[in-house]
């Protein structure tokens, strides 16, 4: 069994000046990460592995969940082909993904995540929300075995959904 928890970006700051890639997390998407970190840590399945977009708001939302949930920041792996990846650039990714690995975690960006987790899974989601989770498991024995409705959507949670 294989399991991909996809996590889009947090809230990023659209009022900065900056290119697209650099543009920052704001107050809330600073709050969100962390504590999306921790319902990670409480309910879903370690990642074995994070892979990550190297735009400067997935960069520092892997970061921040990594943190809460004791992953080493070092061993996050920014790949510049999750930048606005299409669903075949995902699935490029997944399956070259070492089979020591049975949980994986990908940090990345929208329309991309919604469209893959469509695709990939029996779910219809219309809309990832900025720090969203998609959890999704696989009976394959191998990440190059994954294909198209080869998953099953077990999680979601964003943030708003843990407001009180």
């Amino acid at each position: 069994m294989r399991t991909i928890s996809f996590i889009r970006h947090a809230k990023s700051d659209q009022s900065v000046n900056l290119p697209d890639f650099e543009r920052p997390l704001n107050q809330r998407g600073l709050k969100d990460a962390p504590m999306m970190g921790q319902i990670i840590k409480d309910k879903y399945l370690q990642p074995d592995l994070i892979l990550s977009s190297p735009a400067m708001r997935a960069k520092t939302t892997a970061k921040l969940i990594a943190k809460s949930i004791n992953y080493p920041e070092t061993e996050i792996i920014f790949m510049e082909n999750l930048y606005f990846a299409d669903t075949e650039a995902f699935f490029n990714i997944i399956h070259q993904v070492n089979n020591n690995f049975k949980q994986l975690f990908i940090v990345s960006h929208n329309p991309g995540t919604t469209y893959i987790i469509n695709r990939i899974s029996k779910a219809r989601l219309d809309h990832m929300p900025t720090c969203g989770i998609a959890e999704i498991t696989f009976e394959v024995n191998h990440w190059r075995e994954i294909q198209d409705k080869s998953g099953v959507l077990k999680r979601f949670d964003t943030p708003k959904m843990h407001f009180v």
